[in-house]
């Protein structure tokens, strides 16, 4: 399970919202016609010095209408589970019971302490992305809900930043990662305002409330896109000496799994570069040559207003595809000749498969935009085709 806390002051309390996605693939599912349906209770013991002082459950059913669906690691269900405290520390003790078993799995605890995520009346920055949805208005954004990361993605993200204290106009923002610094001054979108969480669409949204509260609300948007792979520090102040510093972890959470081998990924570019080059890459040291071969994608970025490279990720997304669809049982689809026109091509506009005689199978891809057919052969029945032309 991924969790993420969140914290809004409540007079002297403190609201704690833990939210938490929970991947299909984790759940048990019985089939009843021609559904699937599965579902978990998830409960929270609150510990302080080791005695429980709080507790708090949530729990949800699912219907899904395929097999496929069960198995899936790219489908989640969200939820939130709401405790209020005092500032201070604690120890949260998660346990799952998964519907259709008769388990409990006691999850890992860990700890929650109120001061990393509420300091000089700043609250710890949501990262969040643009909500439209029936049940949300235009005061709404869904949380990323993954750990606090920050994705490494063309799409934007942007950084909700509440502050408890309705006086405060504008907000100094200064992100840093590496050597590279990025500064902001924000002014604020409201003050007096209330906001909460809730599940909308099965996806965590916070939202602006329409009753009176202490908050003044600003926005960073966009904050990804200038961003690499790696911890960023964020330095948020105001007024008089009022700063706290917030970690966070950009992350490319979609990362083409070839590219997560660099040197299987250096390996790739033989396909569109000479040996000369590859080699180069190669003569680096391992923790060199992630380095240059973002070096390399880098000077080759057609959109470089932005750190995520387009095109990086499709060369390696078509690996990926390759090796999913054309192996074989002794080599990779990156190795035999249909991964290779694929990773240089990408899809084809059309493919037909012809059958012979002795179990011979020809495929036909067809490229409308440089007018141009690749025949492909596979006489053993395994699944190895080989370019003929």
């Amino acid at each position: 399970m991924l969790w993420e806390t969140h914290v809004l002051p409540n007079d002297t309390l403190i609201d704690c919202y833990l939210t938490y996605k929970i991947a299909l693939k984790n759940l048990v599912f019985i089939r009843d016609g021609n559904i699937y349906k599965g579902g978990y209770s998830l409960y929270l013991d609150v510990k302080q010095n080791g005695v429980v002082i709080s507790r708090g459950n949530s729990e949800q059913d699912i219907e899904v209408g395929n097999y496929e669906n069960t198995n899936s690691s790219d489908d989640f269900l969200e939820g939130i589970i709401k405790i209020t405290l005092r500032k201070g520390d604690y120890t949260f003790s998660p346990s799952l019971n998964i519907f259709n078993t008769d388990n409990t799995i006691i999850l890992e605890p860990f700890t929650f302490i109120c001061e990393r995520e509420f300091s000089n009346n700043i609250i710890r920055p949501l990262v969040v992305t643009d909500a439209k949805t029936e049940c949300s208005n235009a005061d709404s954004y869904f949380l990323v809900n993954n750990q606090n990361y920050i994705p490494f993605s063309p799409k934007k993200y942007h950084l909700i930043l509440p502050v408890n204290d309705e006086d405060t106009d504008e907000l100094q923002v200064t992100v840093k990662q590496g050597e590279n610094t990025h500064e902001y001054s924000l002014i604020k979108n409201g003050n007096r305002l209330n906001a909460s969480y809730r599940v909308c669409d099965n996806a965590i949204v916070f939202y602006l409330k329409e009753e009176i509260g202490s908050l003044s609300l600003f926005i960073l948007p966009d904050v990804n896109l200038k961003l690499e792979e790696g911890i960023a520090e964020l330095k948020v102040g105001y007024g008089n000496n009022k700063q706290t510093t917030f970690t966070y972890n950009v992350v490319w959470l979609d990362k083409p799994v070839s590219l997560q081998d660099v040197e299987y990924a250096t390996k790739l570019l033989r396909n569109i570069v000479s040996e000369e080059v590859v080699d180069s890459i190669l003569d680096k040291s391992s923790n060199e040559m992630y380095g240059v071969l973002w070096d390399f994608w880098k000077n080759k970025d057609p959109n470089k207003s932005t750190s995520f490279n387009e095109l990086m990720a499709e060369f390696y997304n078509r690996a990926d595809y390759a090796n999913t669809h054309f192996s074989t049982v002794d080599k990779l689809g990156t190795a035999l000749d249909r991964g290779k026109i694929y990773i240089k091509l990408g899809p084809p506009s059309d493919i037909e498969r012809l059958y012979y005689d002795k179990g011979d199978v020809v495929e036909i891809w067809r490229y409308d935009n440089i007018k141009k057919d690749f025949y492909f052969s596979d006489k053993s029945g395994l699944g190895n085709f080989t370019l003929m032309n």
